[in-house]
């Protein structure tokens, strides 16, 4: 699971870390897991625009059906939630949507191979993926008062990240492609590390001055 060697082959490298009180993903496979192993305490938020992106992919951008157009605006209003009433207004909101439409996401119907199959097995992925994250409770966590009294601006998504360290790693790794899996993942912690140490003395001359 390439999350948890990242995560736990981190630490040698960069030093000690301190955990962080909240961590945002993109919910790769592996991170939860690697996550609790290395940083136990540390809150998580999954990446808004992701949940986002991935229903979209099930329901595409114009449903053909008043189930998807549904859940898709959903989708979109998830995008929009600044506090915590309004959060658990949207869950209010997703939970009438699966009873209201329980039967209908119950409907069967034969594939090409004469198996029995959910008719609209799409849908059905979406509803299923939405409601293991209500269960994990890390939709939400931007939204924690707790949590807001000790960060400024808690995100409720990776984007910073994405399009900023994320994309430098990305033209790294496009330009060491012969590199073995082992050697590209040593090349990201090292030059995370210089990062880290460009900003700590960044930080420290600033306070200096």
């Amino acid at each position: 699971e390439i999350y948890t060697l990242s995560l736990h082959d981190a630490l040698p490298i960069f030093g000690a870390i301190e955990e962080p009180v909240m961590v945002v993903s993109d919910g790769g496979s592996g991170f939860n897991k690697a996550l609790r192993k290395t940083w136990p305490h540390a809150r998580h938020q999954r990446c808004l625009f992701h949940v986002f992106s991935q229903i979209k992919r099930y329901t595409t951008t114009r449903p053909k059906t008043l189930t998807g157009i549904e859940l898709y605006t959903l989708s979109k209003d998830l995008l929009k939630l600044d506090t915590k009433e309004e959060a658990e207004k949207w869950t209010e909101r997703f939970v009438e949507w699966m009873s209201k439409y329980n039967k209908f996401l119950s409907q069967m119907s034969r594939d090409e191979n004469g198996n029995w199959r959910y008719t609209h097995e799409r849908l059905l992925k979406a509803q299923r993926s939405i409601v293991r994250l209500i269960k994990e409770n890390s939709m939400f966590i931007y939204l924690d008062e707790q949590l807001s009294q000790e960060i400024d601006e808690l995100p409720s998504t990776n984007n910073r990240i994405e399009g900023g360290v994320n994309s430098r790693i990305r033209a790294l790794l496009r330009d060491h492609r012969g590199l073995s899996v082992e050697r590209r993942i040593k090349a990201v912690f090292w030059w995370c590390y210089k990062l880290q140490r460009s900003e700590e003395r960044r930080v420290g001359k600033e306070c200096r001055s």
